[in-house]
């Protein structure tokens, strides 16, 4: 992403001047959004099995939201709310839906020895 949009900058004749409140802004956005995501996901592992990591990895939008909330007072329009809870309820449902079939095949595979 860094090339493509150093590139975009060339391409566009754009200024690199920036200051230094939007320069701490973007640093900090930056680490609260994704490293504290990546961080609390292998935190996590220690907890949850790593086919459930994707629960974690799909509420990056909940730490940028938090941390935009405190940091900038402001949240997002509630259609971006509405899609975000969409996208995370959706893996909750691919991963609860993962978890029922590899039940199921972990019965009939016992069930399977008794025989």
């Amino acid at each position: 992403m860094f090339v493509f949009f150093l590139g975009a900058f060339f391409y566009t004749g754009q200024d690199f001047d920036i200051s230094r409140t939007a320069f701490w802004n973007t640093f900090i956005g930056s680490v609260l959004g994704p490293f504290l995501t990546v961080v609390t996901g292998y935190l996590a592992l220690k907890y949850i099995p790593v086919s459930q990591k994707a629960i974690i990895a799909s509420t990056k939008g909940i730490f940028v939201v938090i941390g935009s909330y405190f940091y900038f007072g402001q949240l997002p329009d509630t259609i971006i709310i509405v899609g975000g809870l969409v996208t995370i309820i959706g893996v909750f449902i691919i991963s609860y839906g993962s978890m029922l079939k590899s039940r199921k095949h972990k019965e009939k595979k016992h069930s399977k020895q008794y025989l």
